[in-house]
């Protein structure tokens, strides 16, 4: 990608949304005189490796969770919840 697109590229990622950035590495691309393979252009190209945390908000997302991860973590599952009410 255009080195000079990352930060906008992380905006549009993260804004206003539950994704924070924790790591970003990038390389740049050798320029290919030859133009053979990819070609990538006049601008200066990067490779880029983002990674994203995402928080997943409880009351929403942990109906979703499965027992065996609530178990395993110790969550309190609705599921299970509901089948210790009924049963």
């Amino acid at each position: 990608m255009d080195q000079r697109d990352i930060g906008r590229l992380i905006d549009k990622i993260c804004r206003n949304r539950f994704h924070t950035l924790v790591r970003a590495a990038y390389t740049a691309v050798p320029v290919n005189r030859e133009f053979k393979g990819k070609i990538y252009g006049s601008e200066p190209a990067v490779s880029v490796v983002l990674d994203f945390e995402t928080i997943m908000l409880g009351e929403v997302f942990r109906p979703m969770i499965p027992a065996e991860t609530c178990e395993l973590y110790e969550i309190n599952c609705p599921e299970r919840e509901v089948a210790e009410e009924e049963g």
